[in-house]
């Protein structure tokens, strides 16, 4: 990354440290400029922000799952739709006699 140099406007303030004058750049000379109620209140902004992102990163997280959950569970069930598809309209006509047989009759017959 590169450095601003000294005369830049990226630093606003030169504060002394010691025997030391240090370059502060200007976002921070602003908040070195704010009381400390007002830092306080800030930071504890910026923490609330944090734990929402990290709320709402675990509830897409939580929400994929669940996804993927159902997406498994439906292939699962597919093979049961193939069952009432192939599988079960021969054995209904079996057990019926018929070649069309309504719900009743297959009902009737077989449970």
């Amino acid at each position: 990354f590169e450095v601003a140099p000294p005369h830049s406007a990226a630093f606003s303030a030169v504060r002394p440290l010691g025997r030391r004058a240090v370059l502060i750049p200007s976002g921070v000379s602003r908040l070195l400029l704010l009381d400390p109620d007002e830092l306080l209140r800030r930071r504890r902004q910026a923490s609330q922000l944090s734990a929402a992102i990290a709320g709402a990163r675990a509830a897409h997280h939580l929400a994929r799952r669940a996804y993927t959950r159902r997406l498994a569970a439906s292939e699962r069930l597919g093979v049961r739709l193939q069952y009432l598809l192939e599988d079960f309209p021969p054995a209904a006509r079996r057990a019926t006699g018929e070649e069309d047989p309504d719900f009743h009759t297959i009902a009737a017959a077989m449970f």
